[in-house]
């Protein structure tokens, strides 16, 4: 997929500084300049605050295994309204619970482990890819251009009259919203990334007889940036903007379709991993909370990111103009058994 991406020499001829279709720097060094140090300072930042609330995860996961003894729960699909489709409780609901901190865990170990290795010094035997080029920079940057788009679209809107309607996060018992949150970051990512965007393209990998393993890979993403998969990300945003309506109002459709396209765009890239640790590490925040009993050093985080926001905001920007996005092919460039010759 991202690996031996052969998008890479031609963008680099192209004048390109990022390629296109894997999102890999182009250009020498550590990092290019302020706004990236800033963001591989930020990233560090994100990779602490994914272990804390990775902590908090299983400090909890016994307490929130008693709680949902008894409860029910229903998992969707998006269409684009969450409709019910697998009904769980007892002993399976249960079993789901233990799932989904099993895939968190994994996500978070295999993010943080590949973004250390991208901070290793030269002589430890070098990074096989820069920390620009990991999942974690990406996650970093996102959550707190999320933070920073958030914050500055409810000012607008607020001038209006109009807010965003949290109140029900108010008035869910902690135990639930845990698991709640949990969910979300899992189940939320493979109802709108895997289902609208994977799927297709392990259809169209199909057509392109790239074998039917190699097709069925593309349901965990990673392909690369294309115009299909760009399409894509459009379609599978706007989708999971507008599933949050019926919970939060019309308000939170367009800060819930930014972040999708970010989760999206994660997907394409590095894979279903990173936006579950994307949908995790935002939505879990309140862990600092549950976990230290500080709500003042939850909003000092928040602070933090959120001064990151404009740095994050601008050094997109700057990826978008120098990645040569009109060049992106039609299809990933795949490679491997099955591709056409």
């Amino acid at each position: 997929m991202a690996d031996g991406c052969p998008e890479c020499e031609r963008n680099r001829s192209l004048g390109h500084r990022f390629c296109s279709a894997c999102g890999r720097s182009l250009e020498s060094g550590l990092w290019e300049g302020p706004l990236s140090a800033i963001m591989v300072i930020a990233a560090i930042a994100v990779a602490a605050l994914a272990v804390v609330e990775a902590v908090s995860l299983a400090a909890n996961a016994g307490p929130v295994f008693e709680y949902i003894e008894g409860a029910g729960y229903t998992l969707f699909i998006l269409a684009p309204k969450a409709v019910g489709v697998i009904a769980l409780e007892g002993i399976a609901l249960q079993a789901y619970w233990i799932l989904l901190i099993a895939v968190i865990l994994a996500c978070v170990a295999y993010s943080l482990v590949r973004f250390t290795r991208a901070l290793a010094p030269a002589d430890m035997g070098g990074p096989a890819e820069k920390a620009e080029d990991t999942a974690v920079f990406w996650v970093a940057a996102f959550v707190a251009l999320n933070i920073f788009v958030t914050l500055t679209y409810n000012i607008a809107i607020s001038a209006f009259g109009h807010s965003i309607d949290s109140s029900w996060i108010e008035e869910t018992p902690e135990r639930k919203l845990q698991f709640l949150l949990a969910d979300a970051g899992v189940w939320e990512e493979i109802a709108a990334r895997v289902v609208y965007i994977g799927a297709p393209m392990a259809v169209i990998a199909l057509a392109a007889r790239r074998g039917a393993f190699e097709s069925l890979k593309c349901l965990l993403g990673g392909f690369g940036m294309s115009k299909a998969s760009v399409a894509l990300i459009i379609v599978s945003a706007a989708i999971f903007g507008l599933a949050h309506m019926e919970g939060w109002g019309f308000e939170k459709v367009p800060p819930a379709m930014v972040m999708g396209a970010a989760l999206g765009y994660l997907f394409v890239r590095f894979g279903l991993y990173a936006a579950i640790l994307a949908h995790f590490v935002n939505d879990y925040m309140s862990a600092i909370g549950w976990l230290t009993g500080s709500l003042a050093l939850e909003a000092i985080v928040m602070l933090c990111l959120l001064a990151v926001g404009a740095a994050a905001l601008a050094y997109i920007l700057k990826k978008l103009v120098g990645a040569g996005l009109p060049s992106l092919p039609l299809l990933p460039r795949w490679k491997g058994p099955g591709s056409p010759k």
